[in-house]
C-alpha cells in the first residue's frame, strides 16, 4: 500500500513499516549468542519478549508511525528513535485524547513505544519518553476509576452449577463438554478464588484426587504465588 492509503489504517502492520525498522525488528527479537563480544547492551531485550507482548508492542509502535504519517513527519530514512522527539510526543498525546482515548489507553500507547524503542534502539536511554517534560504521562493525565459491578460468590456459584446441569440438555457432545468446563470453573473460582495460573496448572491425577464422593486439590508450593499449598477438598 501507499502511504496515503495505509495512512488510513490507525496501526500500522508491521508490514508497512519503514523497511529499516522492519529489519531491526526481527533483528532484535531473534535469539543470539548472549556470550558473543559483538552484542550491543541491552540488544537481548527484545529475544526476552513473549508473543504477546512482541504484538502489543507492535500494534502500538504501527500507531505512532501512523501518528508520524498523518502528521507528514515520517522519515523513513531516518533511524526510529531520531523520529521521536519532545514536540512530537505532546502533539501524539493530544491527538489521542482529541479522538475520544481514555487516560489508560494514552499511557498504554507511550509504554508501547518506549519498549519499541528498547527493541530498535538497543542501549539507549528511552526512559525519558513516558515523561517527555519531565513528568511522567501517568501522573500528567486523570485518572477515571470505571464503576465495576461484581456479583457475589454465591451468585457465580449457582450460575456454574446451572451451566454445569444444563450442559446434559445440550444437544452437541462438543458443546456439552465445554458448558459443563466452563461451568465448572466458574464454582472452583467463587468457592476457593483461585489464581488463574493455578488454575491453568490442574490436572487430573496429578493435582486433583478423588476421595470417595469427594475431590481434593493439590497443589505444589511452586505453583502458588506464597509458596504454601494446602489441599483443597472440593464438593
Amino acid at each position: 500500500m501507499t502511504i496515503s492509503q495505509i495512512g488510513l489504517v490507525k496501526c500500522w502492520h508491521i508490514v508497512d513499516w519503514p523497511e529499516d525498522d522492519q529489519r531491526l525488528w526481527y533483528h532484535h527479537i531473534a535469539p543470539g549468542d548472549p556470550f558473543s563480544e559483538t552484542v550491543q547492551p541491552g540488544s537481548h531485550y527484545g529475544s526476552t519478549l513473549r508473543a504477546d507482548s512482541r504484538l502489543k508492542i507492535r500494534k502500538g509502535y504501527g500507531r505512532w508511525l501512523s501518528f508520524l504519517a498523518s502528521r507528514g513527519w515520517l522519515d523513513a530514512t531516518m533511524p526510529a528513535l531520531d523520529r521521536v522527539t519532545v514536540s512530537r510526543l505532546r502533539a501524539y498525546c493530544r491527538s489521542l485524547l482529541r479522538e475520544g482515548n481514555q487516560s489508560s489507553t494514552v499511557i498504554g500507547r507511550f509504554c508501547d513505544l518506549t519498549m519499541a524503542m528498547r527493541v530498535l534502539a538497543p542501549g539507549k536511554d528511552v526512559s525519558w519518553i513516558q515523561k517527555p517534560d519531565g513528568v511522567t504521562i501517568c501522573a500528567l493525565l486523570p485518572k477515571c476509576q470505571k464503576p465495576v459491578r461484581v456479583p457475589s460468590c454465591e451468585t457465580l456459584f449457582e450460575w456454574g452449577l446451572t451451566m454445569m446441569k444444563g450442559a446434559a440438555l445440550l444437544p452437541d457432545i462438543t458443546a456439552r463438554l465445554l458448558a459443563y468446563r466452563d461451568g465448572l470453573l466458574i464454582t472452583l473460582l467463587a468457592s476457593r478464588g483461585r489464581r488463574r495460573r493455578s488454575l491453568s496448572l490442574l490436572t487430573i491425577g496429578r493435582e486433583i484426587f478423588k476421595e470417595g464422593y469427594h475431590y481434593r486439590i493439590e497443589l505444589a508450593p511452586h505453583q502458588v504465588k506464597t509458596e504454601m499449598a494446602p489441599g483443597i477438598r472440593t464438593g
